[in-house]
């Protein structure tokens, strides 16, 4: 799924599944690093905030926002928990491109041939 007019991601939760949201004009390298980034929220506990803001509503039309159990985006870049997932998707990425660091586990978790 992508989101026209956001520069970052979104990761919403809902009871049977999550969504990762990023902008549509994004790179490719720049998409693998936002969904990189959610990922990490999900894996290292992030927590997100319930309920979705009269904006997102308004972005995301197609969205079951009353389905929705919490969304974790980003407001602040200082924030920990960016920093932290921050750091878990550059991880990740390097670990992908790094000749010394690729792996079968890597590559079957990242989707890579």
């Amino acid at each position: 799924m992508t989101l026209q007019g956001l520069p970052c991601g979104l990761w919403l939760q809902f009871d049977d599944h999550d969504e990762i949201v990023c902008h549509a004009d994004s790179s490719s390298y720049h998409v693998d690093q936002t969904i990189m980034h959610e990922v990490g929220h999900m894996v290292l506990g992030h927590g997100g905030s319930t309920g979705a803001d009269a904006t997102l509503r308004e972005l995301c039309p197609d969205i079951d926002f009353d389905a929705l159990e919490s969304v974790m985006k980003r407001s602040n870049f200082d924030d920990d928990q960016e920093g932290e997932a921050e750091t878990f998707a550059d991880l990740l990425m390097s670990a992908a491109v790094s000749r010394y660091r690729r792996s079968s586990s890597m590559h079957d978790f990242l989707g890579l041939t």
